[in-house]
């Protein structure tokens, strides 16, 4: 609802072009399915109706495909964007995926992009990964922070532990999905049986797997079982 409430906004303003100059946009929680971005680009198409943003002299998208970090070329071609004024649009869009791919270096080179861009220009750091930005960087942006899909325990594995989140926020997660110890377990045997590892590894977590039932039985701390889980599917 509230982000629905966001979008209504967003896309008014947009329409209205009555938009702030820079907008760091930031999930939740660690967004590693680029849901952030295909949010925003679906937003900025129904709101400037069209859906080919990509090919739009006003829209410069720059969407890092990998976790290489942002070159010196792509910040020159930042600033070769921004030197014309919008043509056939009322503004121009400036979209940067992935605030982690850019150096501190990078950052400072477009801190006075960021706090004084051309008239009639809007640009949307995405900060997926909900790294901590430079303090000049946030003064300077209207920090927007939305709302993703509702995780399900089937792809928990597959989207959190295995992308080396901190136990406070594996634990903070499984609160969140309201996924009890035993489910975590169950799902935890499942997902190795996805994908084994090697016979000897997977001889000792078998091992360590009974031990994790002896736990349950008799009624050890969850967070202590909680703990062991998360180290074993670190180590898989």
């Amino acid at each position: 609802m509230m982000e629905e409430k966001l979008e209504q906004i967003l896309s008014k303003k947009i329409r209205s072009d009555n938009l702030a100059h820079f907008y760091i946009i930031e999930p939740e929680r660690k967004d590693e399915q680029d849901y952030s971005y295909q949010w925003l680009t679906s937003l900025l198409e129904s709101s400037l109706e069209t859906t080919h943003l990509e090919n739009d002299p006003d829209i410069m998208l720059l969407n890092a495909q990998s976790d290489k970090n942002y070159s010196s070329e792509d910040i020159t071609a930042i600033h070769e964007f921004m030197h014309y004024p919008a043509g056939k649009l009322s503004r121009k869009f400036l979209l940067i995926n992935k605030a982690h791919l850019l150096s501190e270096i990078n950052l400072n080179k477009l801190l006075k992009t960021f706090e004084e861009p051309p008239v009639k220009t809007s640009i949307f750091l995405i900060n997926n990964h909900k790294i901590k930005l430079l303090p000049t960087i946030l003064s300077r942006g209207v920090l927007t922070k939305i709302k993703l899909p509702k995780q399900t325990m089937e792809n928990f594995f597959q989207m959190h532990v295995i992308k080396e989140m901190s136990f406070t926020e594996f634990n903070q997660n499984l609160e969140e999905l309201n996924i009890s110890t035993r489910q975590l377990l169950s799902q935890f045997m499942a997902f190795i049986n996805l994908t084994p590892p090697s016979f000897s590894k997977m001889l000792g977590i078998l091992q360590e797997l009974k031990a994790l039932e002896d736990d349950l039985i008799f009624r050890n701390s969850d967070t202590a079982v909680r703990l062991k889980i998360y180290h074993l599917a670190q180590s898989s």
